[in-house]
C-alpha cells in the first residue's frame, strides 16, 4: 500500500498544483494575458464525500470427509451489501479534490462551454460486520479502498463563473466526461484493485459571496470489480481451502464543496 499512498500524494499534489500554481502566476505577473487571467480565476479546490455501495460474496466448501462416513461437501454464498453511511462513524469516506475550466466556446456573456480538468483522491472505508462461515468460524473485517482520479469533462457553464463578474451572483453548471480511475482496496491482508477509465455526468450549483462557492455531484455509473480472489482463508476443520472474495462497487456519487480560490477578483470588473 505504501506505492499506492506516495501516488495518492502526488494526486494531490495536482489537487493543489492546479488551482494554487494558477494564483502564483495572477499575482506575479501584471503583465499576464486575459487568458492566463480566467484560467487563474476559474480555478478551485475543495472536500468531497464520496458514497458507494459495497457489494461482496463469499463462497466457500464445507468439508466434512474429517467427519467420516460418506457425507457430501457443502457449497455456502454469502452475499453481503453495505453502504457508507453516517453510522459508521469514522469507518467512513472522506476526499479532496482540486482543478481549473478552461473556456472553449462563448454563447452568450453569461454562459460557455469550458472544458473542466481536476484531480481527486477518495478514501473509502467500509465495516462489514461479522460474516459467519459455521457455527465454529466467523470473521469481522473491513475493507479499506482508495480511488484516485483525473476527471475531464465538457461542460456548460453559466453566470459568475462564466463571466468572471460579480454582477451574477449565481452559478450553475452540467457536463459529462471521463476520468482515468486508478483503484486500489485491501481486506484480510489481501489487495486487489483496478485501473480504467470511468464515463461520469456532474452537476454544480454556486454562489458568490465575496468568494466562489460551488457544490458539485458527479456520478460515475458501473460496477467495478475491487477484490477478486480465492485461498485458504478458513480453518481446515470448517473448509477444504475453498474460499473465493468477489467485491466490487456500484452506486458511486461524490458530493464536494469547493471554493474558486481566485473569484475575489471578480469584484475587480469583468474580464470578458
Amino acid at each position: 500500500m505504501i506505492h499506492r499512498y506516495i501516488l495518492s500524494f502526488f494526486i494531490l499534489c495536482f489537487c493543489s498544483a492546479s488551482s494554487f500554481s494558477q494564483t502564483w502566476h495572477y499575482h506575479s505577473y501584471s503583465n499576464n494575458s486575459k487568458g492566463d487571467k480566467k484560467v487563474g480565476e476559474r480555478a478551485y479546490f475543495g472536500i468531497e464525500y464520496p458514497q458507494m455501495n459495497l457489494n461482496m460474496m463469499q463462497s466457500y466448501v464445507i468439508d466434512r470427509s474429517s467427519l467420516g462416513g460418506s457425507l457430501p461437501s457443502v457449497d455456502t454464498t454469502i452475499f453481503i451489501n453495505k453502504k457508507v453511511n453516517s453510522k459508521l462513524g469514522f469507518k467512513g469516506a472522506f476526499g479532496l479534490v482540486g482543478g481549473t475550466s478552461f473556456k472553449l466556446a462563448k454563447f452568450s456573456e453569461t454562459s460557455i462551454l469550458a472544458l473542466d480538468i481536476s484531480g481527486s483522491v477518495e478514501l473509502y472505508n467500509w465495516s462489514i460486520g461479522t460474516v459467519k462461515y459455521s457455527a465454529v468460524d466467523s470473521s469481522i473485517d473491513e475493507v479499506f479502498c482508495v480511488v484516485e482520479r483525473l476527471p475531464i469533462a465538457l461542460m456548460y457553464k453559466t453566470g459568475a463563473e462564466a463571466s468572471l463578474s460579480s454582477k451574477n451572483k449565481i452559478m450553475f453548471g452540467i457536463g459529462a466526461g471521463f476520468a482515468p480511475s486508478l483503484a486500489e482496496a485491501v481486506y484480510d491482508q489481501t489487495n486487489g484493485g483496478y485501473l480504467k477509465l470511468s464515463p461520469f455526468i456532474t452537476a454544480e450549483l454556486g454562489v458568490w459571496a465575496g468568494l466562489g462557492i460551488k457544490f458539485k455531484a458527479t456520478y460515475y455509473p458501473g460496477s467495478p470489480t475491487f477484490l477478486s480472489f480465492s485461498g485458504d482463508d478458513l480453518p481446515a476443520y470448517t473448509t477444504n481451502g475453498n474460499l473465493s472474495v468477489l467485491a466490487s462497487g456500484s452506486n458511486n456519487f461524490v458530493f464536494s464543496l469547493v471554493v474558486l480560490l481566485n473569484s475575489h477578483q471578480w469584484d475587480d470588473g469583468n474580464y470578458y
